[in-house]
């Protein structure tokens, strides 16, 4: 762990390009190509490695060595090194710090014909676990502006796996960076560079998911942090520019949302969910509802992005029709209005803040029957899904984790907008349906959706608000007090971090 300081100290050095780091069993060596170390840091690293300088001595000199934010060179001693050399170019001069064992270090100056540029740090009999030393390094160096290279691997450009990224600059909380969007994931997080190297991260709640990394050297630079600063201070220091982190990250999503229609079908949906997100928690309100943004099919080989504020006009009164993005639509007889393309989750945010409902329109080859063929063949498919979904199982024939669900679920439906008076679970696999009168939400036991809420709510009651808005698919909303045991558990989660 202590090499990866010394790389991470190498990170850190201005101006570097590149970085190369080699990990052996008992030693390390890392060079840059940024300013070299300069002489008060050597002399001051000399007096701390020596052993025979006086301890007043040292004790200025690990002042030093702190004040100067060297804490890479502080960890030196503490690796029980049999050597460290130490070579910095600059200007046609290089310096070169040597130290065997706990003998005396020596600081020596000469001309640097070749004219390089650049530090090099060589530690050997250092106590280091080269495994983890590669590990700590790839987690914090991936957003390193170097090219950072250990054992011949590179672990920077962290940013190149997002689905979009955006310059960010906050000149009056001097801070600066890169905000991004990733393919997956839903806590939105900020992580914090002190010169490239990441130091801590901050978790944000209630806003939709995104991901920063914010650089504080220039709040270092201009003595707002000091090099004593701790992940606490760093986390404190950015407070001021939350708000405006965030509404970066929104700003993003807005203009990723704007180019949906050049976007692999995965990366459409999930810029959606996000902008659904946004508009949950009331960010840039105005510009995601008029956003075209829903995919929506006009006909079956034709599709166009519709506002999400033109979809009330579809749903009302009756639900719009609307399928999943992984739906094949040649099995379905597509209807007159545009049929939207939507995923359970994206339905169920649309439902509780619009009060919109959906439904899947009907199977093709239903288009052509008579009426009375029609709806056999729907009664039939029906009783075929469910096995007499119609005959809700007793609860003698429930397991133990069925009925704790089953009595879970009544009361977290309870009370939402458009949800239904009656849950019941029925033999078969068949997909959930709501149903007759009164409303009624039938569940086939076996289907793999079911299965999966049982098992999550087992885990704990928050996940029964997920699990509802899974199995009503749109259909209706549960009630307020699942929605806000699900958000006060994820609060608490978060605030851990």
């Amino acid at each position: 762990m202590a090499a990866a300081g010394e790389a991470g100290a190498a990170v850190a050095v201005g101006g570097a390009r590149t970085v190369e780091v080699e990990l052996g069993r008992a030693s390390v060596r890392v060079r840059d190509d940024g300013a070299a170390i300069g002489r008060e840091l050597l002399l001051a690293l000399a007096d701390l490695l020596d052993a025979g300088v006086q301890a007043e001595r040292r004790h200025r000199a690990l002042l030093a060595l702190e004040e100067a934010g060297a804490l890479a060179l502080l960890a030196l001693p503490a690796l029980r090194p049999g050597r460290v050399e130490i070579v910095a170019r600059s200007h046609g001069l290089v310096r070169r710090l040597e130290c065997a064992g706990q003998g005396r270090a020596n600081l020596s100056e000469g001309a640097d014909p070749s004219g390089g540029r650049g530090t090099e740090f060589v530690v050997r009999g250092a106590e280091l676990d080269p495994a983890r030393a590669r590990t700590y390094l790839a987690d914090v160096a991936r957003f390193a502006p170097a090219a950072v290279r250990v054992d011949g691997v590179d672990i920077g450009d962290g940013l190149r796996g997002y689905l979009a990224r955006a310059e960010l600059e906050l000149p009056p909380f001097k801070l600066r960076g890169t905000v991004a969007l990733a393919h997956r994931g839903e806590p939105a997080r900020i992580w914090l560079l002190v010169h490239g190297v990441v130091s801590t991260h901050v978790g944000v709640t209630r806003a939709p998911c995104f991901e920063a990394v914010v650089e504080l050297a220039d709040k270092f630079a201009a003595g707002e942090l000091t090099p004593a600063a701790t992940a606490a201070d760093l986390r404190e220091a950015i407070a001021p520019a939350l708000e405006a982190i965030v509404d970066a990250g929104v700003q993003l999503m807005l203009a990723t949302g704007a180019r949906s229609a050049s976007l692999p079908a995965t990366s459409q949906a999930r810029v959606l969910h996000l902008l659904l997100q946004a508009l949950r928690s009331r960010r840039r309100a105005a510009e995601v509802l008029a956003l075209p943004v829903v995919p929506a099919l006009v006909s079956r080989d034709e599709r166009r992005w519709l506002a999400i504020e033109n979809l009330p006009a579809l749903a009302r009164p009756e639900p719009a029709f609307a399928l999943e993005p992984e739906q094949d639509p040649d099995e379905f007889a597509l209807p007159g209005p545009p049929v939207l393309l939507l995923g359970t989750a994206e339905r169920g945010i649309l439902a509780e803040l619009l009060q919109l409902r959906f439904r899947s329109p009907p199977p093709r080859g239903t288009e052509q029957m008579p009426v009375s063929a029609a709806l056999a063949r729907g009664w039939r498919r029906l009783a075929q899904a469910f096995g007499r979904a119609r005959r809700p199982l007793p609860d003698s024939a429930l397991s133990a984790a069925e009925r704790r669900f089953l009595a879970t679920l009544r009361a977290a439906v309870r009370g939402g907008a458009g949800a239904p008076e009656r849950v019941e679970l029925c033999a078969g696999a068949g997909s959930p349906r709501v149903a007759g009168e009164p409303a009624t939400l039938y569940l086939g036991r076996e289907h793999p959706d079911v299965r999966a809420a049982i098992a999550a709510a087992e885990t704990g009651e928050a996940w029964v608000f997920p699990a509802c808005i899974a199995l009503l698919a749109g259909s209706g909303m549960p009630g307020t007090a699942s929605r806000a045991t699900w958000v006060r558990t994820w609060h608490r989660l978060l605030q851990g971090r």
